[in-house]
């Protein structure tokens, strides 16, 4: 059995540019969404989060740290994916975790995750 995806926090730009990569193969090319919908103006600020299986990049999600409406903070995760050949393997979760312990690192104490009604499962 192969040894699972290694999940880590993007800390140089070809790691970022690999999240990246997993986004636009999952929203854009497979979903459909356009490219300027996903790629944004959070992304210059978001903490990412990949997933590599050997040196290939899989899964991919990101945090930002947000104000709400009463000035309180939160992190807001979203822009999970995960390559389809890669899914039900738990990458997911593992992405999810990883960008929780990274959260809470920096302080954050309340998350919200942004998602598809189709990943409600998830």
């Amino acid at each position: 059995m192969p040894p699972p995806p290694v999940v880590t926090i993007a800390s140089t730009q070809q790691q970022r540019d690999d999240a990246f990569a997993v986004r636009i193969a999952v929203f854009v090319d497979e979903q459909q969404i356009p490219r300027e919908i996903e790629l944004d103006e959070y992304d210059d600020v978001a903490v990412h989060c990949v997933a590599y299986d050997g040196a290939t990049p899989v899964g991919a999600g990101r945090l930002v740290e947000m104000t709400g409406d009463d000035g309180s903070s939160y992190g807001k995760i979203g822009r999970m994916a995960v390559l389809e050949p890669h899914r039900e393997r738990g990458i997911g979760a593992r992405l999810l975790d990883e960008l929780e312990r990274e959260g809470i690192a920096r302080g954050i104490g309340v998350f919200k995750l942004s998602a598809q009604l189709t990943a409600r499962g998830f």
